[in-house]
Formats: structure tokens, sequence, C-alpha cells
């Protein structure tokens, strides 16, 4: 139990993170068909998301290794928050895809 004590408020946090994101992809496709976007782009905006998320886990191994774990938390944490402000700042199908996809 000793060498998972340090892990749990990691794991919070993630488990937290990954909550609102998924409450975020929801919201996202009603949001985007009250703003007037076509059923296949905002089906669009959902396969950028997995493409991304398939990227982001062959891409992680190697940033883990190069700066540790908490720092990559950090660092994926801060563009996921960055992401979902730009979200509501730039009404635009376009970087909608792009910013699912990162």
């Amino acid at each position: 139990m000793s060498s998972i004590r340090p892990l749990i408020p990691l794991l919070i946090a993630a488990g937290i993170l990954l909550g609102g994101n998924g409450l975020q992809g929801t919201l996202i496709a009603l949001r985007g068909a009250q703003e007037g976007f076509s059923a296949p782009v905002i089906g669009l905006m959902g396969t950028f998301y997995f493409a991304g998320f398939l990227l982001g886990c062959l891409a992680v191994t190697r940033i883990l290794k190069a700066v540790g774990h908490v720092r990559t938390f950090s660092a994926l944490a801060a563009t996921a928050s960055a992401g979902t402000l730009l979200l509501v700042l730039v009404i635009d199908p376009i970087m909608w895809c792009a910013v699912r996809f990162a």
C-alpha cells in the first residue's frame, strides 16, 4: 500500500479530468448542433478526438521517459484546459476539430 500512496493524488486528478472530458464530449456535440454545424461535421469532431487519443497513447511513452509522469501530466492537463477555453472563444468547426485532436 505504501508504494501506491504517492500515486493516489495523480489518480484522483486523472479521474476528475477524464470525468470532465466525458461531459465535454457530450456538450460539444450539443453546442455544435446549436451553432448550426451539420451532423457529419459533428461526427468528424468525434473522429478527430479519438484519432488524437490514439496518437497520444502512442507518443506518451516517449514523453514519460523523457520528463517523468508529473511533468507529463501537468503539461497535458494544461493543454487540455487551454483547448477547452479555446472552444468557447472560437466558433469554427475546423478549429474545434483541431482542438479535439490536440
